[in-house]
């Protein structure tokens, strides 16, 4: 995914876009997240705003301010 990917006004349609985020935003388990494994092995719910704060790359800059319209 890219910094600069905006999260959708709508639930997603999850083939292949220009917005790469999109592909993460599985509106799953009641709303509360995604299931994500990090690399230390460790593996959480991450709510879906919250994927614009994980440093999923090198030059990607982490974005706090990003709400999800669509989750509840």
């Amino acid at each position: 995914p890219r910094d600069s990917d905006n999260p959708p006004s709508t639930e997603p349609d999850r083939k292949p876009a220009s917005n790469l985020m999109a592909r993460y935003l599985l509106y799953r388990h009641a709303g509360l997240g995604v299931n994500a494994v990090f690399a230390d092995g460790s593996a959480r719910i991450v709510p879906l705003s919250d994927l614009w704060t994980l440093q999923w790359h090198r030059e990607f800059r982490i974005r706090d301010n990003v709400t999800v319209p669509f989750s509840p």
